[in-house]
């Protein structure tokens, strides 16, 4: 398949860098002992390690080996594009294979969400026996995705770089942004043959345009149906899935019916709360502190919740942290990641276990039977 290999480790911009064989540094972080389960998360977006930092921590401390780095392109990462035979989805599938390589990681527990999910499952596609099983979240899909997205990170390039060449691309806002935190991306961009990053730009964006109808983007039915390792899906994206119209509770849904390992679709509740009520002035939520609401919710409000994950089937009586609150007139925290567990709302409409509700005591949630 002419899969890129990993040549070697470099310092530079104070970072680590794993020098892929075209020559493209791809900066990664890892956490945990050497030789535990290995674990890596990917981001959504065109986000980096920077969103996973925390969550690759806390799953180390739970007993895993887990990687976070830039994907190529993105980030404080290098940019490259190859010869233009591939799309940049491709590269970047085969730039995590030389690293889970390279670092002696593989097989992996695979973790994305949005675009990060997306690349996991074209990786396990490509290298199921480099993956030990996939947890993704809040896949995209949809003629709205499809056209928005595939203009925001691909056709808008096209348009620019045929305008202006390549020095146009460099003062785009997300060259700009990846420039000042590597300022290598410059010179790598203004030597990218112009033929060379149309085409990648254009047959990237291309498959997600032309992927709307599929059941998420760029992955078809037929091809989730070939996966072959376990999938657990997650959709926690109640406010965003809500007001952009991409990251839909129906897009897991068709999606979990494609897949024969999927299992069961977990679906992380929501509770509406006016910012200015919430406080957490103690580092704990209360019942108190929140208002639950419809899952619709009005444009004024955000959406809060604390979350409580297991590791382990729930048991009546235990006992378990909440390991993400609100705080007063912050942004409602991401819910963190992780292999093989249950997400659950601990206020209000959550997933639990029939005639069983979760009871808050300060920082923690207590199961309890109600039947």
């Amino acid at each position: 398949m002419g899969e890129l290999l990993c040549k070697g480790i470099v310092n530079k911009h104070g970072r680590i860098y794993a020098v892929m064989e075209d020559g493209v540094g791809i900066p990664f972080e890892l956490f945990g002992k050497e030789g535990s389960p290995a674990a890596v998360l990917i981001p959504g977006g065109k986000l980096g390690m920077d969103a996973e930092r925390d969550r690759a921590k806390d799953l180390a401390r739970r007993g895993y080996r887990t990687l976070i780095y830039d994907r190529r392109n993105t980030c404080t990462a290098d940019c490259g594009y190859g010869d233009g035979s591939k799309h940049e989805i491709q590269m970047q599938v085969e730039d995590m294979l030389a690293l889970l390589r390279y670092l002696k990681l593989a097989p992996a527990v695979l973790i994305g969400e949005s675009s990060g999910a997306r690349l996991c499952i074209l990786f396990a596609l490509d290298h199921p026996s480099a993956v030990t099983s996939l947890v993704l979240f809040n896949l995209t899909g949809g003629t709205r995705a499809a056209e928005l997205l595939s203009h925001w990170y691909h056709h808008q390039y096209v348009e620019l770089a045929e305008k202006g060449g390549m020095e146009a691309v460099c003062d785009t806002m997300w060259a700009e942004s990846m420039i000042q935190h590597n300022p290598d991306v410059r010179m790598q961009l203004l030597q990218t043959p112009l033929r060379v990053f149309l085409k990648v730009q254009q047959d990237t964006g291309d498959l997600l345009l032309n992927t709307g109808e599929y059941p998420t983007l760029g992955v078809s039915g037929e091809m989730l149906y070939k996966l072959n390792c376990p999938v657990k899906l997650m959709w926690t994206c109640l406010w965003m899935g809500f007001f952009d119209g991409m990251h839909r509770r129906d897009v897991m849904e068709t999606v979990a019916e494609c897949i024969p390992q999927s299992g069961e679709l977990y679906v992380a509740g929501s509770m509406w709360g006016d910012p200015d009520h919430i406080t957490a002035q103690d580092g704990q939520i209360h019942e108190s502190d929140v208002q639950p609401g419809s899952s619709h919710a009005p444009n004024n409000k955000r959406q809060w919740g604390a979350v409580l994950l297991l590791t382990e089937p729930p048991s009546i009586g235990a006992t378990y942290s909440v390991l993400s609150y609100p705080s007063s007139k912050m942004d409602p925290p991401t819910p963190p990641y992780w292999p093989g567990c249950l997400c659950i709302n601990a206020v209000a409409d959550y997933f639990k276990p029939e005639n069983m509700e979760l009871h808050m005591d300060g920082g923690n949630s207590t199961l309890m039977d109600v039947s």
